[in-house]
């Protein structure tokens, strides 16, 4: 009898963890804290997923990773020049993805001006929409940035890398105006230090207009009318 129930418990376990929307390989504590820069999910594995959104840190600290709908953006610094790559041909030290063929649109007829106002206004939307905050979920914007300040972080086997700063230091750092953007983004208010930094349930990635900049997202102020987009299959309360 305990052995069958044990056989249930195990079952219902792995087709749970199999069927959430987001799933993530890393963390950013094991990263920020460990220094635990190896690969844990190799982007060729989910390359034929359709349909697929993620970001992420490469392996040993060599760029960001950026997917949006099954289309790599994967920025390098590379003699101090910022390189898009556009292959899966990479490890990740951090990557956090969702396969999502249908999105909700929200039009957005405010001005957000900064990444706290952001997760205000998302977490708002999940109230009055019914939309379960509960789960880890993704998130589009699709606009026009105002300001954007980004970073690509680079390897740097001299010093171990444990603060925000120092990572964004170790790379090259930029600063947007006035140019659309697209942004691949997480919420989730359960998983801090693991696919959010300690002080925020969003993270999130981008990339410009022209597909010439694409990293991780540090300042953000949108101007009004953009859009947000929630997965359409994401859990109601």
């Amino acid at each position: 009898m305990n052995t069958i129930f044990l056989s249930v418990m195990i079952y219902l376990f792995i087709f749970s963890q199999g069927n959430e929307l987001v799933k993530y390989a890393g963390s950013l504590k094991g990263i920020m804290k460990g220094n635990d820069i190896s690969s844990k999910i190799n982007l060729n594995d989910i390359k034929n997923k359709k349909n697929l959104y993620a970001l992420g840190a490469a392996e040993n600290l060599e760029g960001e990773i950026q997917i949006f709908n099954g289309e790599p953006f994967n920025s390098e610094v590379v003699n101090r020049k910022l390189v898009i790559k556009k292959d899966f041909q990479k490890g990740a030290a951090l990557l956090v993805y969702a396969n999502v063929k249908d999105w909700n649109e929200y039009k957005i007829d405010e001005v957000i001006t900064d990444l706290n106002l952001l997760q205000q206004k998302i977490e708002l939307i999940c109230k009055t929409e019914n939309i379960n905050s509960e789960k880890p979920f993704p998130f589009l914007i699709k606009g026009s940035a105002e300001n954007l300040s980004w970073h690509v972080v680079s390897s740097n086997s001299q010093k171990v890398l444990q603060t925000h700063e120092e990572h964004k230091s170790s790379g090259l750092s930029g600063e947007l105006k006035n140019e659309a953007v697209e942004i691949i983004g997480f919420y989730s208010n359960k998983h801090q230090g693991i696919i959010t930094h300690h002080s925020t349930n969003i993270h999130l990635h981008f990339k410009n207009r022209d597909k010439t900049v694409a990293g991780h997202i540090d300042e953000l102020k949108l101007k009004k009318n953009f859009k947000l987009y929630f997965s359409n299959i994401h859990n109601k309360k």
